[in-house]
């Protein structure tokens, strides 16, 4: 399974209209600091993948 996090300067009602994002997960709003950044890695990493 591959992982993605989105990172953009629009808001989340903006980039959210044709995405399928998961809520805290794996969206980052910019401007962030890279605290932040590894932060939302981490979690995205150690959540567990979609069953397939």
């Amino acid at each position: 399974m591959l992982k993605v996090l989105y990172a953009s300067g629009y808001s989340t009602d903006f980039v959210g209209l044709g995405a399928a994002l998961v809520e805290g997960g794996n969206f980052l709003q910019k401007p962030y600091r890279a605290e932040r950044l590894a932060e939302v890695v981490r979690d995205c990493l150690d959540r567990p993948g979609a069953p397939g």
